[in-house]
């Protein structure tokens, strides 16, 4: 903007002091002489102003092209952001419950899986078919893991934030197990962030 409005006033003094050294600069009683004047000042100038009218029209686009650019990464981040504490709200829950098959909480399931790691390296179609049934808890960690990468790579600040509340709620070594038995249970490869 300030190199606008440089250049514009640089311009101005060149075309003045072009139309002053060619003419003289002398406050003359002749309507001709003033007509002659501003003929050449809205000949050379209008050129000149609307030259900068248009790159200041092209700033102000490109200005506001940048911040809508921002906005869209902010609401994507906020949605990112909302992604993990909503399947936060769904995973606790379902991690709690008592699996009547083992009595015992699903985290505990987990933990204990994650522990004994032979048993799916041993077994990879066994051990997908035992976690079939618990794919919703898997699906929700692959999402929160989805959106933990999303702000990552956006936003490493706000990625240690809610990389920190989901440590806090679950603990490091459930995130660590779950990491591990959604991996190996559903085949996909996802990053992982504990």
């Amino acid at each position: 903007m300030k190199k606008i409005i440089v250049f514009a006033l640089f311009c101005t003094l060149l075309v003045m002091s072009v139309y002053i050294s060619k003419f003289g600069f002398v406050l003359s009683d002749e309507h001709s002489r003033w007509a002659d004047f501003g003929s050449f000042l809205g000949g050379t100038l209008g050129s000149i102003f609307t030259f900068c009218s248009l790159l200041y029209l092209a700033h102000q686009i490109e200005m506001q092209r940048t911040e809508n650019r921002q906005a869209r990464v902010e609401v994507e981040l906020n949605y990112k952001e909302r992604n993990i504490d909503e399947n936060l709200t769904l995973l606790l829950p379902k991690l709690n419950s008592i699996d009547p098959l083992i009595n015992a909480t699903l985290a505990e399931l987990i933990l204990r899986t994650y522990g004994n790691k032979p048993i799916a390296e041993n077994n990879p179609d066994l051990f997908r078919l035992a976690f079939s049934a618990r794919a919703e808890i898997l699906v929700i960690w692959v999402n929160i893991s989805a959106a933990l990468s999303y702000l990552e790579s956006a936003d490493k600040s706000r990625y240690l934030s809610k990389k920190t509340l989901v440590v806090v709620q679950l603990s490091s070594k459930l995130c660590t197990a779950l990491d591990y038995v959604a991996r190996e249970s559903t085949g996909i490869k996802f990053d992982t962030h504990f």
